[in-house]
């Protein structure tokens, strides 16, 4: 049974990698297309909880003429890239666990008996 789960857990992490990945990908496009049809206008951040009453940032903001209430600052329309990082690491963790990197390793770690090297010797 543990054969079975050593051989599905590594192929889930690369799933699970991949959906993060097309989810991401999916996510930059969007915003990209909806960076090129929506409009730019100059707005001020004003309900932002952290900062002092009564202050407020100027920035652009990116708003779709058929929907106006869709707005994004016009610095984040085509979304980020970090995700797409992000979802490489469970991809590569599930390779190495199911190319068997750990079982490799563990046979070349001593298991605490003394050994000796072909042709040393032994005093």
């Amino acid at each position: 049974m543990l054969e079975d789960l050593s051989t599905y857990v590594p192929l889930l992490f690369v799933a699970f990698g991949m959906l993060i990945i097309l989810g991401s990908i999916k996510r930059v496009i969007g915003g990209k297309r909806f960076a090129g049809r929506a409009q730019r206008v100059p707005g001020v951040v004003s309900d932002v909880r952290t900062t002092f009453a009564g202050q407020g940032n100027a920035t652009e903001v990116l708003y779709d003429p058929q929907d106006p209430t869709r707005t994004v600052p016009a610095d984040n329309a085509g979304g980020g890239y970090g995700a797409i990082v992000f979802g490489l690491i469970p991809i590569v963790i599930g390779l190495v666990f199911f190319a068997g990197i750990p079982q490799a390793l563990g046979a070349a770690i001593p298991s605490g008996r003394a050994t000796t090297r072909p042709g040393a010797r032994s005093s």
